[in-house]
């Protein structure tokens, strides 16, 4: 249904009537498209408010809510047109990208696929409901600050358009720190095996020494006695010809069968 109206109309966002009284103009083509989202949204807010929550989507239903009344303003008093289908348009832009994100998230899938989608979606947000949503707020404040005498319906727009774009600033901010939140947990993730395998190595080298009767100069005392042993990092290793088992974070060491030292 979003891309149905997207693609619909933007080609009224350059209709030279609309742009030359962007407070009062109407088209039919325009009315159309804004019976269509109104109904759209008058379906999707009952149903929300039926098979969900309110607390799960409080901020949804807000939206939605202040879209009828601004819809309100376009059908029933047939004003501010060229503002209203700036939202259609600028707004239901993003709607296909998140609805793809949702049915994998569903699907339980979250490879790179889904975290270049994720980026795509935030990016496209940002430009889209952020910097050119603002834009057309701009250009309406200043229209009706403009104005000799402002009606109150120019004011209501105003106000609807200002709450929309509180709205998606509040969103925006959310798909920021999840962002941050993934990013953050990436780097983790790969410091800790970074980490990981500079000691497991380090344990190697320092099992095989120990086990081999060899010591490190600047750590391991000198060998003395007939005992034949080395002291390596608080360990007694036996000589011989030893059996090394190495994992991902232990290494045993095992010399004969009489000794066997876990380093860890």
């Amino acid at each position: 249904m979003a891309t149905v109206l997207v693609c619909n109309q933007v080609w009224n966002l350059w209709d030279p009537i609309l742009n030359a009284d962007p407070l009062n103009a109407v088209t039919y083509s325009h009315f159309l498209w804004a019976s269509v989202l109104f109904g759209y949204l008058t379906y999707d807010t009952l149903y929300s408010l039926l098979f969900f929550s309110w607390s799960s989507g409080a901020s949804f239903l807000l939206h939605h809510a202040v879209g009828l009344a601004g819809c309100s303003l376009g059908l029933f008093a047939n004003k501010l047109a060229l503002f209203g289908l700036a939202i259609e348009v600028f707004f239901e832009a993003t709607t296909p990208l998140l609805q793809l994100l949702g049915c994998l998230k569903l699907a339980g899938y979250s490879g790179k696929a889904y975290k270049l989608l994720g980026l795509a979606f935030t990016c496209q947000f940002f430009l889209c409901r952020v910097v050119i949503a603002n834009l057309y707020f701009a250009r309406l404040a200043a229209t009706v600050v403009a104005l000799e005498d402002r009606p109150w319906w120019a004011w209501a727009g105003v106000a609807v358009f200002a709450f929309l774009n509180t709205l998606n600033a509040y969103w925006f901010v959310k798909l920021v720190q999840i962002a941050a939140a993934g990013l953050g947990k990436k780097k983790k993730a790969s410091m800790q095996t970074a980490a990981a395998d500079k000691g497991t190595r380090g344990i190697a080298q320092a099992a095989a020494a120990a086990a081999a009767g060899c010591r490190s100069p600047k750590t391991a005392p000198p060998l003395t006695g007939p005992a034949d042993k080395c002291a390596h990092d608080g360990h007694l290793a036996s000589t011989g010809e030893p059996t090394f088992v190495i994992a991902a974070k232990k290494v045993e060491v095992r010399a004969y069968a009489t000794d066997t030292i876990k380093v860890e």
